[in-house]
């Protein structure tokens, strides 16, 4: 109920993003159960993109999103990453999708995470350090098949 009473006394303007940032996020959610990966990439990669600078503040963009996909029951790391770089897309924020891997040596076995940066900044995703991440998606080391 609380989140409910928070929502309710934002203003306009940050309801609206926040909306904006739930539907990303459930879209990217239901379109990775729905589609091959490499085509859920190819739709957000086509999110319009707003010219000029934007009204809203890119720590404000993070914060939406970011609440969005913890309100979104089980929205993936990559889930996340996937509707963030789309949703920053829209608002002029260009970024990298970042993957990388850690062996877990006490659970013998491989975890993956996913996060956004930009310019080597990790904007969106918490802490990478462990992870050897792949190349960019999209960077010339980044091999298409």
């Amino acid at each position: 109920m609380k989140k409910v009473h928070n929502f309710l006394n934002l203003p306009l303007p940050e309801k609206g993003l926040l909306i904006k940032a739930l539907l990303f996020v459930w879209g990217v959610k239901c379109g990775l159960r729905l589609l091959p990966f490499r085509t859920m990439l190819t739709l957000t990669k086509r999110a319009p993109i707003k010219p000029g600078p934007t009204s809203f503040p890119l720590n404000q963009l993070l914060g939406a999103i970011d609440t969005a996909g913890r309100n979104v029951p089980r929205a993936t790391c990559l889930v996340r990453a996937i509707a963030g770089q789309a949703f920053l897309a829209r608002y002029g924020h260009q970024t990298d999708l970042r993957i990388g891997v850690l062996k877990d040596q006490s659970e013998k076995r491989v975890k993956a995470h996913a996060w956004l940066e930009s310019q080597g900044l990790v904007l969106f995703g918490g802490a990478v350090g462990p992870y050897t991440a792949f190349p960019a998606l999209g960077d010339p080391g980044f091999r298409k098949r």
